[in-house]
């Protein structure tokens, strides 16, 4: 009975140390994960996932429902807007004005011939 008695109480100690044990870890690993955020995260105030969801569920909540919503007439007096045109990408040519100087390069005939 002693020896047993003697293993229960063993027993009861390690299992206390391994639960200190464990606590110790998960208390290191946030640690880590905040000195991993604080060394590699954003520079600026940009908001964690985290802290996103959070802000998020709030709108969600606070957002009307369609029970709230007041309800929608016809909207017969809308106008319609006519759609533009987009102008064409790149560079506009240069003003015809602008004086221009032609330089005309003569290669002799044998600079010519592509080899």
């Amino acid at each position: 009975m002693a020896e047993r008695d003697a293993m229960l109480a063993e027993r009861d100690a390690l299992r206390g140390e391994l639960r200190v044990t464990k606590v110790e870890r998960d208390l290191l690993k946030e640690q880590l994960k905040a000195f991993e955020r604080r060394l590699f995260g954003a520079k600026s105030e940009a908001r964690s996932d985290a802290q996103r969801d959070l802000f998020l569920n709030e709108a969600e909540a606070l957002a009307p429902t369609a029970a709230t919503l007041p309800a929608q007439e016809d909207d017969t007096d809308s106008t319609s807007v006519a759609g533009h045109k987009r102008g064409k990408p790149g560079r506009k040519p240069l003003d015809p004005v602008l004086p221009r100087k032609v330089i005309r390069y003569e290669l002799t005939e044998e600079e010519r011939v592509c080899q």
